[in-house]
């Protein structure tokens, strides 16, 4: 970071701390996303570097923010509802702040990734620290975030996981010491992912260690031993651990009812079923612009969605159900699009390796979007699509893939 510019230096260092940031819980991380988004705007504007705003991310994401805060204005909490649409710009700012201070110091990276491995030591830290003196850990079995209440430590590790595995191709863990560290701290985030109490993470991290599995070409020998250590280690816990299992294997069968096998299987449980029924019943009645957003909570004891008790939440636990309910088959349509558009690059470099030798992606990069996958993944419960700490985390790896895109085709 060689520029004494405070416009240029104060984001930069921000997004090398982000890890960190993210780490502590949402208020430092929004922070930190407002204001790089304000410094690449004002620097933008002033040199004339429209090229940023005019790519295809941008345009596409600028759409989907005049949509969402169209239903915030025509919906019947609308002053509560634009409370969220109108600062959800800063996201948008925030991908391509990443990219174009990526584009101005290509030490960014370097440094960020080193960020990444120091926040997930102290992240394994703090959990094992609180395995062992938090009385709430032996109550309910979650994990809070650094400096934080919130319960989703289990989150962070899992849905960052892929950015850690990205740092192998940004350093070099050559020799047997620093090979050995580095697999340590993936064993040690795995299982404390499964400690964690949160089942939404473990399934995002099955996710995410399959897909890596998969689709990385690199370090063959060690993906596979990696797994195996890492599917033993889970069986070991579970076979060792009665709390362990009843919580992971055993509360998650009967919440899914799988007690009788699979003949009326349920979306994660009885309480998310009847979420995803009335985000039906709103949609039906809201198709093209839903209900508003954030308006769930406001909504949802309305006897044209009203189900049974289970109805009422702050949000659906769904993005692709809360677009339906809140924002409509638009908002649906662009957020589902990205999945099949994630998905497809992951299959298309898949299939252009095995058949014609060639990579459309760099490991690096196939990392983000695992990342990204993980973010719009559609079968698992989520957080609230539009609250500051789970944007900071979707947004991110975004900012991170359209640099490295675009600097590798120049």
């Amino acid at each position: 970071m060689s520029s004494s510019n405070p416009l240029v230096f104060i984001p930069s260092f921000l997004i090398i701390l982000l890890p960190f940031l993210i780490l502590t819980g949402p208020f430092l991380a929004d922070s930190a996303v407002t204001l790089i988004g304000i410094c690449f705007f004002t620097l933008v504007i002033y040199k004339k570097e429209y090229n940023y705003l005019q790519s295809r991310f941008f345009k596409i994401f600028i759409f989907f923010y005049f949509l969402i805060v169209t239903s915030s204005l025509l919906s019947e909490n609308a002053f509560s509802s634009i409370q969220s649409t109108i600062p959800y710009l800063r996201f948008g700012l925030f991908s391509i702040g990443v990219w174009y201070f990526l584009d101005h110091d290509k030490d960014i990276k370097k440094y960020f990734f080193s960020v990444i491995i120091i926040s997930f030591v102290l992240a394994i830290l703090y959990a094992v620290y609180q395995i062992l003196f938090f009385n709430n850990y032996a109550i309910d079995g979650r994990l809070q975030l650094l400096f934080s209440e919130k319960q989703i430590l289990g989150g962070y590790l899992s849905r960052l996981f892929p950015l850690l595995i990205g740092s192998a191709f940004i350093f070099s863990y050559g020799g047997k010491f620093k090979g050995f560290i580095f697999l340590l701290l993936i064993i040690l985030s795995s299982i404390l992912i499964f400690l964690s109490g949160e089942r939404t993470a473990i399934f995002i991290f099955l996710i995410s260690i399959f897909s890596i599995f998969i689709f990385l070409s690199k370090f063959k020998k060690q993906k596979l031993i990696l797994l195996i250590i890492i599917i033993t280690s889970f069986v070991f816990i579970t076979i060792f651990n009665k709390d362990i299992k009843n919580r992971n294997i055993d509360f998650t069968i009967t919440q899914l009812n799988l007690e009788n096998g699979f003949t009326n299987i349920r979306f994660f449980s009885h309480h998310h079923q009847i979420l995803l029924s009335t985000s039906k019943n709103m949609f039906f009645e809201n198709p093209l612009f839903g209900i508003g957003p954030n308006n769930y909570r406001f909504e949802c004891d309305n006897v044209k969605y009203y189900i049974d008790d289970y109805s009422c939440s702050t949000h659906p636990h769904n993005i692709y159900a809360q677009a339906l309910a809140e924002i409509g088959i638009i908002g649906f349509i662009i957020l589902f699009s990205g999945f099949i558009y994630i998905l497809y690059s992951l299959l298309k470099d898949l299939i252009y390796k095995t058949f014609n030798k060639t990579k459309t992606y760099t490991d690096y990069e196939l990392c983000l979007l695992i990342t990204m996958l993980l973010t719009v993944w559609p079968l698992v419960p989520s957080l609230n699509l539009f609250t500051n700490w789970i944007n900071v985390v979707y947004f991110l790896p975004v900012g991170l893939f359209l640099h490295s895109i675009h600097s590798r085709n120049e």
